[in-house]
Formats: C-alpha cells, sequence, structure tokens
C-alpha cells in the first residue's frame, strides 16, 4: 500500500493491476500514453470498447484517419 501526499505522483506501469481509495476529497488526474511501441495494442482496446462507447469508435477512427494504426485493426 502507498499513501500519497499532496503533490506525490505515482507510475502504475501498462497491466499491473492496482485499485485506489481517495483517504478525503480528492482530485486526480490520470492518463493512459499511447505512442508506436503501444499503438497498436491501444487500437485493438479501442475496438473492443467501441461496442458499448461511441467515444472509443471516434478515438480509433482518428487513430487510423492519423495513420497511427492500419485500418485493419477496426475489423
Amino acid at each position: 500500500m502507498v499513501t500519497l501526499e499532496a503533490g506525490d505522483l505515482l507510475f502504475v506501469p501498462r497491466g499491473s493491476p492496482h485499485a485506489v481509495e481517495n483517504l478525503c476529497a480528492t482530485v486526480a488526474v490520470s492518463g493512459n500514453f499511447v505512442d508506436p511501441s503501444n499503438a497498436e495494442e491501444a487500437a485493438l482496446h479501442l475496438r473492443d470498447s467501441a461496442l458499448v462507447d461511441p467515444g472509443a469508435a471516434d478515438l480509433l477512427r482518428q487513430f487510423v484517419e492519423k495513420g497511427f494504426v492500419g485500418s485493419s485493426t477496426t475489423r
């Protein structure tokens, strides 16, 4: 278990199971980063998520339009 204080940052590597418990009112910022090393995997995740989330479908379409991944990922 880790307790973070104001201003602290925690990096959670890809695929690492984790849980968060806020001990008080909290504002958190998180992000997922996509670069050439994981673009195909991210696109596959977006394809699966697009079944229930229209926003994922839009983002996947942008990936293809910008050439981050091939159109075969959308099938």
